[in-house]
């Protein structure tokens, strides 16, 4: 910090002084992802996906020697391969893996209908209309 002539004073503020702070606690289902035993499930019957269509950085599923695969993400990150999956060309060479906000199932598999790719979606009750 010297080299950089930068001055450093941290301190310490709770919750209930920042207001700020309950912006970065809202949960979203763009950072939702499945499980790691469940993925480790979904990759031995479905192997080697290659592609995560839909992801942020923090959440984008892992290869079995854990580097995180090739993601699409909805916005411009620096470790992206692409952003957003209905702008892209998907490759029939990959083996993609999609899991969807709910609300964007129906287009996801109307998109993804020329190509090889594994979906995960809830069983929900009523049974959805996609």
């Amino acid at each position: 910090m010297l080299k950089q002539n930068i001055s450093l004073d941290l301190k310490y503020i709770s919750s209930a002084h920042n207001p700020a702070d309950a912006l970065s606690k809202v949960l979203s289902d763009k950072d939702c992802m499945l499980a790691s035993d469940s993925w480790a499930v979904l990759e031995s019957l479905f192997r080697p996906h290659s592609v995560d269509l839909m992801a942020l950085g923090v959440n984008a599923q892992r290869d079995s020697s854990g580097a995180s695969l090739k993601y699409l993400t909805p916005f411009a990150s620096p470790a992206s391969h692409g952003v957003n999956l209905f702008a892209q060309h998907i490759s029939r060479a990959e083996n993609t893996y999609v899991l969807p906000p709910f609300v964007m199932v129906r287009l996801v598999l109307r998109f993804l209908r020329e190509v090889a790719f594994t979906i995960v979606v809830p069983k929900l009750t009523p049974i959805p209309y996609w």
